[in-house]
């Protein structure tokens, strides 16, 4: 059995507070594993590790700034389909399809740590301070 002193992040015992705690969700691991087997080149990381970034910032602004990185991700999605057609003809959709679960892997599993975050959050169960909370902020909507 795994103990821990959480005395900085909270009142409450690690074994009350194991739910938050799950270490495949804390260190992305399945990410990693996928990440390690698709084995991207430069172009293809930029390009995956971009569009998690804007989807992520579009669902937290919104708006003019949805729009925006909507605009970003046709631009790459143009540079990778030209990468592409000049060195995977052959495996094209393959290539992006396990971009794409990349992708989905990673918001699968924020989501979840979004989901109980907010729960711990909800019945206060963390006693941290962040210097810049608006870098830990939660967004009231819905989890795409």
């Amino acid at each position: 059995m795994t103990e821990s002193d959480n005395s900085h992040l909270t009142n409450h015992t690690f074994e009350e507070m194991r739910f938050f705690f799950t270490p495949k969700e804390l260190y992305y691991d399945e990410l990693i594993w996928d990440i390690m087997e698709v084995q991207p080149d430069d172009v293809e990381l930029t390009f995956i590790m971009s569009m998690i970034c804007f989807h992520v910032a579009a669902t937290h602004f919104g708006g003019e700034t949805q729009e925006e990185m909507e605009r970003l991700q046709d631009v790459l999605a143009d540079d990778l389909h030209e990468h592409y057609t000049k060195n995977y003809k052959t495996k094209y959709s393959l290539r992006l399809k396990q971009l794409m679960r990349i992708k989905e892997n990673f918001l699968k599993l924020r989501n979840i740590r979004l989901e109980k975050y907010s729960i711990g959050g909800l019945f206060n169960l963390f006693n941290m301070n962040f210097s810049n909370p608006e870098f830990f902020w939660v967004p009231p909507q819905k989890y795409v």
